[in-house]
This record gives C-alpha cells, sequence and structure tokens, in this order.
C-alpha cells in the first residue's frame, strides 16, 4: 500500500515483450492527474499507456489472483 492507503500494488505481467502493472486505486484522481501530466510533458524513459477502470467487485482480477497462487 503507498503512504497514504490509496493504492494497492496487485500484480505485474510480463508477456511478449510487454509489461502489465495493476494497481487497485481508492481514489484515481490523484494519479491520474499525475500521469496525465507526465505524457503531456513527454518525459518518460519508456513509452506507456494506462487506463483506469471501475472494478468495485475486483471481477477484472480475478484471473492475476487465482492463478498467481498457481505459477
Amino acid at each position: 500500500m503507498t503512504a497514504d492507503g490509496n493504492a494497492l500494488f496487485l500484480a505485474r505481467v510480463t508477456h511478449d515483450a510487454l509489461r502489465e502493472i495493476i494497481w487497485r486505486v481508492h481514489e484515481p484522481d490523484a494519479p491520474n492527474s499525475v500521469l496525465k501530466e507526465i505524457l503531456a510533458s513527454k518525459n518518460y524513459p519508456r513509452e506507456f499507456d494506462y487506463r483506469i477502470e471501475n472494478d468495485p467487485e475486483w471481477r477484472k482480477t480475478e484471473w492475476y489472483l487465482t492463478n498467481a497462487a498457481k505459477d
């Protein structure tokens, strides 16, 4: 969890030379603003994109949570 308790790191997945980093974020406004500023500045070492999706029941993360224990 972050120091303020807003985000929980869930998973890092690498496949076909792409890395996906998954966070559960309680209040997305602050990280969304920061990420938009980073993208607008075009000052980052690697290309990236992001999306924020509403998933209060954690359905989109079920696969990661279920299969991580098997690996």
